[in-house]
């Protein structure tokens, strides 16, 4: 998206239905040790850990190979989600 209103109206939607959880010192602390090789994934990778998040969304999957946490692309995410929820409507 180019539409910097669009955006952000698409952003206060997101906030509205997920958590934004913040990264302490201490992911960044163990990422240094994680067998992932960018360092900035990993911080998130500890993070999604520490919190206990369901997965990590990101565009960039070949980075996460390592991930010790399930992690899908935007699509896969929301077809995951659609697939939850009809299967609670049946």
């Amino acid at each position: 998206m180019h539409n910097e209103n669009e955006v952000r109206k698409l952003l206060r939607v997101l906030f509205t239905l997920f958590d934004v959880e913040d990264t302490f010192s201490t992911d960044c602390q163990l990422a240094i040790g994680s067998p992932m090789k960018d360092y900035e994934d990993a911080i998130m990778v500890q993070t999604a850990l520490r919190v206990g998040a369901d997965c990590i969304v990101t565009r960039n999957l070949k980075d996460y190979v390592l991930a010790d946490l399930p992690i899908f692309s935007p699509e896969e995410f929301l077809e995951k989600i659609s697939e939850e929820h009809t299967d609670e409507i049946e």
